[in-house]
């Protein structure tokens, strides 16, 4: 079975434009790009769209993947337990939770451009 990618967004018609719409989200702002019927034509104005949302899904994928390594490096992963976060605490030197979480929260910041 062939592996499908994450697509970002959503392609949509807009009978009030009359155009075929890709609505998506980048860095929590929403942005959005119309393609006109009336310009390209029905099929054609709906490719546009769906090859666009390929193209920016593709980018986005690029910056989802280092932020995962990341927090796998931080010892955060979808499976964590009480153990694993301790162990990952013992490797990193971390004394006290409260240095963890600190540790954690400007991480965090720092990949989500805060601070």
């Amino acid at each position: 079975m062939e592996k499908t990618e994450k697509l970002y967004g959503c392609v949509r018609f807009h009978a009030g434009e009359n155009s075929w719409r890709l609505e998506w989200s980048d860095k929590g702002k929403r942005k959005c790009k119309s393609f006109s019927v009336n310009k390209y034509g029905y099929d054609e104005a709906q490719t546009k769209a769906l090859d666009l949302q390929e193209e920016i899904s593709k980018e986005l994928r690029k910056d989802e993947f280092p932020k995962r390594v990341r927090l796998m490096k931080m010892g955060i992963e979808k499976n964590w337990t009480p153990e694993s976060i301790a162990e990952s605490l013992r490797r990193q030197g971390v004394q006290t939770l409260d240095e963890y979480c600190v540790s954690v929260l400007r991480q965090f910041d720092k990949m989500h451009g805060k601070r």
